[in-house]
């Protein structure tokens, strides 16, 4: 009984160990991995040498692991630099569309601006030619002239 227990609690000694020390290198390799996305690209080389050095000396699991968190981490970068470029480009070109469309109404609305002073010029052209044909014969506007002598 006493070396049943004993091996549990050596058995639960060993896992706890090595949960710390694979905690412990997961810690690693995602320090090791932020230090390589941050790198200006000059030094992105050297860390990824580390890197790969560090990974030598792993179990293949682990290796295979934090490849893919590798992997996935540069990936993301790449994907969030795209999206972000997209997003600009989209924003660009909203705020082109919405300049024309600001461009467009304030064309149609200088066009009736125009047209209405045109009409307006055209009435009083109108009122000042009836005003000169009625001095000139009070009588002319608003009656039928009929053959001389007559009505």
């Amino acid at each position: 009984m006493k070396k049943a227990l004993m091996t549990l609690v050596l058995i639960g000694l060993g896992s706890t160990l090595l949960a710390e020390e694979a905690t412990q290198e997961q810690l690693q390799i995602r320090a090791m991995i932020q230090e390589i996305k941050e790198a200006p690209e000059g030094e992105r080389y050297m860390k990824m040498n580390a890197f790969k050095k560090q990974l030598r000396q792993m179990n293949a699991q682990n290796r295979q692991e934090a490849l893919q968190e590798l992997q996935t981490q540069l990936a993301t970068k790449e994907q969030t630099q795209t999206q972000t470029q997209q997003r600009t480009q989209l924003r660009v070109n909203e705020d082109e569309g919405e300049g024309e469309m600001i461009r467009t109404r304030t064309q149609t609305r200088t066009q009736q601006q125009l047209q209405e002073a045109q009409q307006q010029l055209q009435m009083q052209n109108q009122i000042q030619n009836q005003n000169r044909i009625q001095k000139m014969d009070p009588g002319a506007l608003g009656t039928t002239v009929g053959p001389k002598g007559g009505r």
